[in-house]
């Protein structure tokens, strides 16, 4: 029988949050080389292509899961804006982790090394919130548009 509303998420997936020691240095350096950081700093460019990349599917696959739900999807927009206006960039990873199992998928390991760098996390989640809100003004105005065969 599947569980509908259970969330799988695999611990993997948030070791960055909990790696110590070398774990952590390992990761780091994982994370400089896939460009994300540099010894400047976060690298915004990048950190918004991975953003972009992944937003759009997980955003349509979470609203047509949320759809019975009370609230539903806005509902999931309106905590992740929350999260992100009180600064609990850490917090919106691990609900987005957990959405992510919702839907029976693993969260991408790039994100999760974003997590190591407070910086490079923040313009992750503001690049999110961002796209949630572009989603949204997307859909009403999809919605608001006569169809050309109504």
């Amino acid at each position: 029988m599947k569980r509908y509303y259970a969330s799988v998420v695999d611990l993997s997936e948030i070791s960055p949050l909990t790696a110590t020691g070398a774990q952590r240095d390992y990761m780091r350096t994982r994370l400089r080389e896939l460009g994300f950081v540099n010894e400047d700093g976060p690298v915004p460019k990048a950190i918004e292509a991975l953003c972009r990349k992944h937003t759009r599917r997980f955003f349509n696959r979470l609203e047509e899961r949320m759809q019975s739900h009370p609230g539903g999807f806005e509902a999931v927009f309106c905590l992740m804006e929350r999260f992100f206006q009180s600064g609990e960039y850490q917090a919106m990873y691990l609900y987005q982790t957990l959405l992510y199992g919702y839907l029976g998928w693993e969260m991408p390991r790039s994100v999760g090394l974003l997590t190591l760098e407070p910086g490079a996390l923040e313009i992750y989640m503001e690049y999110l919130v961002s796209a949630f809100e572009k989603y949204f003004s997307y859909e009403e105005e999809r919605k608001e548009t006569p169809h050309e065969l109504d």
